[in-house]
C-alpha cells in the first residue's frame, strides 16, 4: 500500500514537472518559430523585390530620360529582352543624389511598393581593388583580394592605362608621351606594383585606369595622383548628356577651392584604344565655383552625340584648379583629373541608396551578380520592417 502511494506521488511529481516545462518552453518555441517565419517571409520579399529591380526595365522603358513624376514603374535592367542581369548605367546613375534629376529614396520606395519597409540598395565590386599611384617614386600598384575574407587573389590580370597631363597652364594630355599601357599579373600576395613608364620629366597630373580580371569577372579601378576633388565633384551621364557637378554632401572646407575650370572630357571604352575626346572647352566659360562673388555655378553640362552607344567604362575630365590658393593666377592652375561615373576610385563599394537608418534587428540581404558597361558588379538589397 505504501509502495503504491509512493509510486502515485512520484508519478504526480513527474507529470507536474512535464506540465511546468511545457508551459515554460512553448512560448519560447512559438516565439522562435514566429521569428523564423518572419525572417523567411522577409527574405522572400527581398528576393522578389531585387529580382524585379534587376530584371525589369521599368515603365516607361526609357524612364531615365523622364522626370520623376512621369515614372510609373522602377527597374534598372537594360532595355533588351536578351540581356538578363545587365543593368542600364544611365538608370543606375539616376539614383545618384548629385544627378541632374535624381530619384529620391522615397520615390524608389513608393515605386517598389515598399511602404512599411526600410531598404538599402548597394553596388559593390566582385572583389576588392585597392590602388595606389605615386608620381615622385614613379609607380602604380593595386592589391586584389576577395570580399569575403580579404584573402589575396594571385594571378589576377591587370591591364593598365596611364594618362599624363601637360604642364601648369597646359590643359591637355602631355605632348610627349601622354598614354602608356601595360599588362601584368598580381603576385602571390595579390599585389601588382609597376613603374609608370612616363619618363617625360615632371608630371603635373596623372590617372591610372586599371582593368582587373579575376575568376572570369572584370572591373575597373581608377586612381588619381590627387584625390582631393574626387569626393567634391562628381560625373554622371544620362543618354548623351554629361553632368559634372558639385557633390552637395561633401564639405570642401579642408581644401580651399575657389573655382574649378573644365577643359576637356574623354570617354574611356577599352584598354586597347585611346580615349575619345567628347568635349573641349575653348574658353573659361565652363567652371564650377564655391561661393564666388561672380555667382554660384554648381555644374557644367554638355552633350556628345553617340555617347550612349559608346557605353564607356569611365569618363575622364581634365580640370584646372586653385587649391589652397597655391596658384592664384589663372595660367598657373594645377591640372587635375576627375573620373566617373560612380566612385571608381573606391576599393569596394561604389554606390548605395538607403531609405534611412536600419530600425530592426531582423534584416534580409540578397545579392546578385550584374553587368554594367561590360563590367561585373554585385548588386545587394537589404530589407527590414519599419
Amino acid at each position: 500500500m505504501v509502495t503504491a502511494t509512493y509510486e502515485h506521488m512520484v508519478l504526480i511529481v513527474i507529470v507536474g514537472i512535464i506540465f511546468v516545462g511545457t508551459v515554460v518552453a512553448l512560448p519560447a518555441i512559438n516565439y522562435s518559430t514566429f521569428q523564423d517565419i518572419d525572417a523567411q517571409q522577409l527574405k522572400n520579399t527581398a528576393l522578389n523585390v531585387l529580382t524585379s529591380i534587376l530584371l525589369s526595365d521599368g515603365s516607361p522603358a526609357d524612364w531615365n530620360l523622364k522626370n520623376p513624376a512621369e515614372i510609373e514603374e522602377f527597374g534598372l535592367a537594360y532595355s533588351d529582352s536578351f540581356s538578363k542581369y545587365v543593368l542600364d548605367s544611365n538608370k543606375v546613375q539616376r539614383l545618384d543624389p548629385d544627378n541632374e534629376s535624381p530619384l529620391t529614396p522615397e520615390k524608389v520606395q513608393s515605386l517598389l511598393g515598399l511602404q512599411g519597409y526600410g531598404f538599402r540598395f548597394s553596388l559593390y565590386r566582385p572583389f576588392i581593388g585597392e590602388a595606389d599611384l605615386n608620381i615622385p617614386e614613379n609607380y602604380f600598384s593595386v592589391k586584389v583580394a576577395r570580399t569575403q575574407d580579404n584573402a589575396p587573389i594571385p594571378n589576377a590580370e591587370i591591364n593598365v592605362t596611364n594618362i599624363v597631363s601637360g604642364a601648369l597652364g597646359d590643359f591637355d594630355f602631355h605632348s610627349d608621351s601622354p598614354i602608356t599601357r601595360g599588362s601584368y599579373l598580381t603576385n602571390a600576395t595579390g599585389i601588382c606594383k609597376e613603374p609608370l613608364h612616363a619618363n617625360i620629366g615632371e608630371i603635373y597630373a596623372c590617372v591610372s585606369i586599371m582593368k582587373i580580371t579575376a575568376g572570369g569577372m572584370t572591373t575597373v579601378v581608377v586612381k588619381q595622383d590627387d584625390d582631393r576633388l574626387q569626393d567634391i565633384l562628381g560625373i554622371s551621364t544620362n543618354g548623351d548628356t554629361v553632368t559634372i557637378a558639385r557633390r552637395g554632401t561633401v564639405d570642401p572646407s579642408e581644401v580651399t577651392i575657389s573655382t574649378v575650370h573644365i577643359y576637356g572630357a574623354w570617354a574611356y571604352t577599352s584598354e586597347d584604344e585611346d580615349p575619345t575626346l567628347i568635349y573641349e572647352s575653348l574658353n573659361d566659360k565652363d567652371f564650377i565655383n564655391f561661393g564666388s562673388e561672380s555667382g554660384v555655378h554648381n555644374r557644367v553640362v554638355f552633350d556628345y552625340s553617340g555617347l550612349d552607344s559608346l557605353n564607356p567604362a569611365a569618363l575622364i575630365v581634365l580640370a584646372g584648379v586653385n587649391l589652397n590658393d597655391e596658384n592664384p593666377e589663372g595660367e598657373s592652375r594645377t591640372p587635375l583629373f576627375i573620373v566617373g561615373p560612380f566612385m571608381l576610385n573606391a576599393p569596394e563599394e561604389l554606390f548605395s541608396l538607403a531609405s534611412g537608418q536600419q530600425t530592426s534587428s531582423v534584416v534580409a540581404t540578397i545579392r546578385r551578380f550584374v553587368i554594367i558597361s561590360d563590367m561585373t558588379y554585385i548588386a545587394e538589397l537589404s530589407l527590414w520592417k519599419e
